[in-house]
């Protein structure tokens, strides 16, 4: 199978970024001896991939993790390694916590309208007349869906 070659990016291009992590069952040569030989079944190891990537499937950030660490906590170290002029942020409910939040508007205030990272459902808008960055999410996905 051919590698993919991955194209140069332009510093200044728009990137529309995704964000998601999976887990990943890792196997070594003991899994191995064990399915040939038999014998004592061996605890499996689990990792944990985030990975960043745009619309066109071009990898810009990644990280290989434990499974003990938290999709949150992996955020700011995905959008730091991205090249490029971050115009879109998706990721999944994993990804909503309140220091993300002031790390958007410390970050990318000017996009936080397309800043697309749904909360859980028992999240309530705090405070209409001065949104924060969790509300005003709260308020785009209840304007928009």
């Amino acid at each position: 199978m051919k590698t993919p070659k991955v194209r140069p990016l332009n510093t200044n291009e728009k990137v529309v970024i995704i964000i998601d992590s999976t887990g990943l069952k890792v196997y070594g040569e003991k899994e191995w001896c064990h399915h040939k030989h038999g014998g004592q079944m061996l605890r499996r190891v689990w990792r944990k991939l985030h990975i960043g990537v745009d619309s066109t499937g071009h990898i810009h950030s990644s990280e290989l993790t434990t499974l003990h660490e938290s999709d949150d906590s992996q955020l700011r170290g995905l959008l730091n390694e991205v090249e490029g002029r971050i115009v879109k942020i998706i990721g999944d409910g994993g990804y909503h916590a309140n220091p993300i939040h002031d790390y958007f508007l410390e970050n990318y205030h000017d996009i936080i309208p397309k800043i697309i990272i749904p909360p859980n459902k028992t999240i309530g808008v705090s405070s209409l007349e001065c949104p924060a960055v969790r509300d005003s999410l709260l308020i785009t996905i209840k304007e928009k869906g």
